[in-house]
């Protein structure tokens, strides 16, 4: 399996949009995905196999802040390195851009987000 993470595009809002209603609580639609690539304060990378979209995550840069949205892979391919490499692309790609910090908000049930957040380096800073 050769991993590849790569800008997402307009035509792949449509694959997010499902991987948010299948994973993520608070889900975006299609439209929002969309709505908010024309924009240039958000940063967004899909991981691809084969040329295959199994996972994608998007972050917000506001002035020299990184704000993780969403982070979500399809469960063939958890553990196979694909929600860190997109993690890892996203904060590359925020620091390039000026980002000094990095945040994001997880659910304390998601322990599979947690773990991969702590074994990146990401610390608990508040409880909501």
């Amino acid at each position: 399996m050769i991993m590849e993470f790569l800008p997402l595009l307009p035509e792949d809002a449509a694959i997010c949009a499902l991987l948010e209603s299948k994973y993520i609580e608070c889900p975006w639609s299609e439209k929002t995905i969309l709505d908010s690539l024309k924009q240039d304060s958000y940063i967004f990378v899909k991981a691809t196999d084969g040329g295959k979209i199994v996972g994608y995550g998007g972050a917000q840069l506001i002035l020299d802040e990184l704000n993780i949205c969403n982070i979500a892979v399809f469960e063939d391919f958890r553990h196979k390195g694909a929600g860190s490499g997109i993690l890892n692309t996203i904060v590359a790609t925020g620091k390039a851009r000026g980002a000094k910090r990095a945040f994001l908000e997880v659910n304390s049930a998601n322990a599979p987000a947690l773990s991969l957040y702590r074994k990146l380096g990401f610390e608990q800073i508040a409880v909501r």
